[in-house]
C-alpha cells in the first residue's frame, strides 16, 4: 500500500490514526488486509495438503504396521514395540 504524502515517518501512530480518520483510507487498508489473509491462508493449506501427501507416501514406502521399526505400535528411535498394535507374533 501506497503511503499518503501526510503519513510522516517520525510520528508513529500516524497512518493508524489516518486508518481511523479516514473512511475511503480504511476501505482500501481493509481490503488489502483481507487479501493478504487470504492469500496466507492458501500458503498454509498448499503447505499443510503437501504434507499429507508426503506422509502418505512415506507410509507406503515403509509399510505401517510391518515391524520395521517405523509403523503403529513402536516406538519411532528404537524400532520396540509399545503395545498399541503393529507387533508380529514370535
Amino acid at each position: 500500500m501506497k503511503q499518503h504524502p501526510s503519513v510522516r515517518h517520525d510520528k508513529p501512530f500516524a497512518e493508524l490514526q489516518r486508518i481511523e480518520a479516514e473512511t475511503e483510507f480504511r476501505s482500501a487498508f481493509l481490503a488489502e488486509l483481507n487479501a493478504a489473509i487470504d492469500r496466507r491462508n492458501a500458503e498454509c493449506a498448499a503447505v499443510s495438503e503437501s504434507w499429507c501427501v508426503a506422509v502418505d507416501r512415506l507410509r507406503g514406502l515403509v509399510g505401517t504396521g510391518t515391524g520395521m521399526g517405523t509403523g503403529a505400535g513402536t516406538d519411532m528411535g528404537t524400532g520396540v514395540g509399545t503395545g498399541t498394535g503393529g507387533e508380529h507374533a514370535a
